[in-house]
């Protein structure tokens, strides 16, 4: 009897499944919704392909997966369905555990990284980077208790935590790391998520002042300081942080993209710079 499943899906054109980093974000967060009660262990989204491992029995895989499309065609317009899922059985522990490396391991079996904050992944909330896939963690240290942090670190590409980036970061990349801690588009927009996102922001950048605080995430200094007394929750704070070291010392993904397609023919690579503007694929 297996004791989980790995699922794979794709369009039935194999177009790039999410190619913005909005639609990246929107994957995690319709993942995490639907497979919240299906033993999720781990998922990915790199190029064509979207790939889950779900402890759960078949049926359950089955409805996750139905479910997971349907959101997912009705948020991202792709213009086209999905094909037939691909749903394997795992049938053992050693299964298990090569799978769980080899769905978040996907950038480097395919040769070709196009997220690489990982944001349709729950990488990042295995790390606390990101908060709204905490319950992964569970799910791993339950059934995979060997996977060690050592190896989730090494997947993000970093050694420590220590030398994720700059202990004191610009915070030219505060609202961006707020809005990816909390799996958002960006932060505009009065919704809960929104408001806390902000709030987190303003606590992980404690040692900044509140003038360019409020000028960078578009609130009033008097709201600053008054949220600067307030708690809040302080996982989303720690990811907050987090994520804005690892975006000071990565270079822009726009820059790395451009020259990963340096080699492309002009072409391919006008096409590849097209989709990235727009956040659509272009025939």
């Amino acid at each position: 009897m297996p004791i989980a499943h790995h699922v794979m899906l794709r369009l039935k054109d194999s177009r790039v499944i999410a190619p913005s980093t909005r639609a990246r974000r929107l994957v995690a967060r319709t993942v995490f919704r639907l497979a919240s009660d299906s033993g999720l262990l781990a998922f990915r989204a790199v190029d064509t392909h979207l790939h889950l491992e779900l402890a759960c029995a078949y049926d359950v895989a089955k409805e996750t997966t139905r479910r997971i499309e349907i959101s997912l065609a009705r948020q991202l317009h792709p213009g086209i369905g999905f094909v037939t899922p691909h749903i394997k059985p795992i049938v053992d522990q050693f299964h298990l555990r090569k799978t769980f490396r080899y769905v978040l391991d996907q950038a480097a079996h395919h040769g070709f990284d196009d997220d690489p904050f990982h944001e349709a992944s729950n990488l990042p909330d295995l790390l606390g980077l990101r908060t709204l896939g905490r319950f992964t963690t569970g799910n791993v240290r339950a059934l995979l208790p060997r996977v060690r942090r050592e190896e989730l670190l090494q997947l993000l590409g970093v050694e420590t935590m220590e030398t994720l980036g700059p202990g004191d970061p610009s915070l030219d990349q505060l609202v961006e790391a707020a809005a990816a801690a909390a799996a958002l588009p960006d932060l505009r927009g009065r919704t809960r998520e929104v408001v806390e996102a902000r709030w987190a922001a303003i606590h992980a950048a404690e040692s900044a002042n509140s003038a360019e605080l409020a000028q960078r995430l578009g609130l009033q200094r008097r709201v600053v300081q008054k949220i600067r007394a307030r708690d809040v929750a302080e996982p989303l704070v720690r990811a907050v942080r987090l994520q804005l070291r690892w975006r000071s010392s990565q270079p822009n993904p726009d820059e790395r993209l451009l020259a990963d397609t340096q080699a492309v023919p002009k072409v391919d690579r006008d096409r590849t710079l097209r989709t990235l503007r727009t956040g659509r694929q272009v025939r």
